[in-house]
């Protein structure tokens, strides 16, 4: 895992840079820990997971911002609405879904046994 990598992606969706993007590093770093836990035996792409836990991480950097958290009023005011955070939810799901094919799934599987 590139801390770097996910750091400079999330920059790239969120347009913070400075303090406030330090300050953002938590975010990341559990939305890589997150992911990584949950990838399958053969390895995730260093990229595609990078891009993914960016884009997770800026998704919950605007879920706190909207909730009106902390977080978001770092620095300058951060203007954060219904559009910018269904745009931040579908951006993730976007790299989610790229990743999913290296990811064991988390939901419960009910079926028969079979004798």
């Amino acid at each position: 895992m590139d801390l770097q990598l996910i750091l400079g992606r999330f920059a790239e969706f969120s347009a913070l840079g400075g303090e406030e993007l330090t300050a953002c590093r938590s975010l990341c770093l559990d939305a890589a820990r997150e992911l990584m836990s949950r990838c399958r035996e053969t390895a995730c792409p260093a990229e595609l997971m990078s891009s993914a836990a960016a884009a997770l991480a800026y998704y919950r950097y605007t879920l706190a911002a909207f909730s009106g958290s902390a977080l978001s009023r770092l620095g300058e005011a951060t203007l954060v609405n219904e559009k910018t955070l269904a745009a931040a939810k579908a951006l993730s799901e976007e790299y989610l879904s790229a990743l999913a094919p290296y990811l064991r799934s988390e939901k419960f599987h009910f079926g028969q046994v079979s004798e």
